[in-house]
């Protein structure tokens, strides 16, 4: 039984890695990178890609299996997040053990690099001309900092905290907070979401001019944040 779950896993991890080659074969096939504000540059650079009939590497020798047509953003060689690009509105699924979308950014970047909730939340930051990583959801806040002290992580720059504004975002930021300051972690809450939309995609989306002069001015913000709090 051992042997036949090693085997799974192996089939599994094998037909992600494909989905993440095919799917970045096939990006210009799609039109909802650009729907999204995000340019297939981006796109590109991030190993983002589409195919047109998806099946859940676990579902696909199921009678039942439905494909369906997904976006496919990577999260590491072996995850990824596939998401509906019709309007049957099918829930965004996960492939392979979830991952934290570019968090090896904090390895190597100069800026000041902003942790959001959603991947096309942070494509937009990154669309915008500024690092970020997506928790890809409020419950990988531990995942996360178990990297960073994994990895012996020192920021180049304070970090910037921007989760969604709702109960449990606003119940993450707290606990991130926390436990970057158990780690002296210098950080700051900076809020690039603009008035009315819902999140970081949607003011890029709704807003662009407004939301790239925005991310653009994150430093001046901590210099404020910086005076106001001495």
């Amino acid at each position: 039984a051992i042997f036949n779950d090693i085997l799974q896993a192996k089939l599994e991890s094998d037909a992600i890695a494909n989905d993440i080659i095919l799917a970045a074969n096939h990006l210009h096939e799609t039109d909802y990178f650009a729907k999204r504000g995000i340019s297939n540059a981006v796109a590109e650079k991030y190993g983002c890609g589409y195919i047109e009939k998806w099946i859940h590497p676990k579902k696909r020798t199921d009678v039942k299996n439905y494909p369906s047509p997904r976006i496919i953003i990577p999260t590491s060689t072996e995850s990824y997040v596939a998401r509906s690009t019709d309007d049957n509105k099918m829930p965004k699924m996960k492939a392979g053990e979830a991952n934290i979308f570019n968090i090896d950014i904090l390895k190597t970047s100069t800026q000041h690099v902003v942790i959001v909730e959603g991947e096309f939340d942070a494509l937009s930051i990154i669309e915008a001309g500024n690092d970020a990583i997506s928790l890809g959801s409020t419950s990988n806040v531990d995942k996360f900092i178990n990297w960073i002290k994994q990895n012996n992580i020192q920021p180049h720059q304070p970090l910037v905290i921007n989760l969604d504004a709702d109960e449990a975002g606003l119940k993450a930021a707290d606990k991130l907070s926390m436990a970057l300051r158990d780690l002296h972690i210098r950080f700051y809450n900076v809020n690039l979401v603009i008035k009315g939309c819902k999140d970081q995609n949607e003011s890029l989306v709704k807003f662009r001019d407004e939301f790239v002069g925005r991310v653009k001015k994150i430093p001046q913000a901590i210099e404020e944040l910086k005076k106001n709090s001495r």
